[in-house]
């Protein structure tokens, strides 16, 4: 699965890695909590609510005014083809709002460093207590079912 993320009307002309390097979370409109990791090694990562940690990471590029992500893969490139659209506005240092689909997400920004080693497996997250610190700020979060 591949993602682009393209800045929006009004937003940002270039975006830049540094913008995304740490932490994010939304709640989507079915009350669902997500978080969204990056790291300064373009690694990625996200977890949704009960979602199985191992199988979430890839890697992103920014490419100009678009964010390129790709789960499980290794060298993206900035001419990547056949992949969704996600339209970012950008709001503020600490936050941006996602279009796809027509469904808005607005992403607050939780850290400048990543929240989640996802290079780990879901064991040693388990054992380093990022399961349950998931679990805290999706209830700070006040994601609604």
């Amino acid at each position: 699965m591949s993602l682009i993320w393209q800045c929006g009307t009004g937003s940002k002309n270039e975006l830049e890695m540094e913008y995304f390097i740490g932490s994010w979370a939304s709640c989507y409109d079915d009350s669902t909590y997500v978080e969204l990791h990056f790291t300064k090694d373009n690694y990625y990562a996200f977890h949704f609510d009960n979602d199985v940690l191992d199988y979430n990471v890839g890697r992103f590029k920014v490419c100009g005014d678009k964010l390129l992500v790709a789960i499980r893969e290794q060298n993206i490139k900035c001419d990547a083809r056949n992949i969704n659209t996600i339209n970012i506005n950008y709001i503020s240092d600490d936050e941006f709002e996602s279009i796809e689909e027509s469904k808005k997400n607005v992403f607050f920004k939780l850290s400048s460093e990543p929240k989640m080693d996802f290079k780990l497996g879901t064991q040693l997250l388990e054992s380093e207590n990022y399961l349950d610190d998931f679990k805290n700020r999706k209830l700070r979060f006040k994601c609604v079912h």
